[in-house]
């Protein structure tokens, strides 16, 4: 199961994994200063295992794309909110990626595994996060030589 893989890999790297009542729209907040690294999930998607599996590979994400700390602050001009936008897309990229590797996205294609809620399932992701996977380049050139 991926979730238990992804808890073995927090703790690996020495990440602190907590569920929090946090308010919606936020499901995840992933924390990281002076060497303590810190995953809060949102209580209430402890149950939706899709939702709950992406929304951790991406705080996930965010501890093995950022630099240095990772500390809460205003997005108070353009630049920061470009920086935020850039650190964020990073994150659910990596994401996209270890959730739906590449080979193993072939290996559904093959097993006859094709559409959007089949791969969901197959992996154990949302329908929107399998989309996003799949218009990723390494898999949009794929697509492109089958189309040629």
């Amino acid at each position: 199961m991926i979730y238990d893989t992804m808890l073995k890999l927090c703790d690996d790297e020495h990440i602190i994994v907590s569920y929090e009542n946090f308010k919606p729209p936020l499901n995840g907040l992933y924390l990281s200063c002076d060497g303590l690294h810190t995953i809060m999930l949102a209580a209430s998607i402890r149950d939706n295992y899709p939702l709950r599996n992406v929304v951790f590979a991406e705080e996930l994400g965010h501890h093995f794309t950022l630099a240095g700390n990772n500390l809460p602050q205003e997005h108070w001009n353009r630049l920061h909110r470009y920086n935020f936008t850039k650190d964020e897309a990073r994150a659910i990229r990596w994401a996209a990626e270890y959730l739906i590797p590449y080979d193993q996205l072939m290996q559904a294609g093959y097993e006859d595994i094709t559409t959007i809620p089949a791969l969901a399932e197959y992996f154990e992701v949302t329908p929107n996060f399998v989309a996003y996977r799949l218009t990723l380049p390494d898999v949009q050139k794929i697509r492109y030589r089958e189309i040629v």
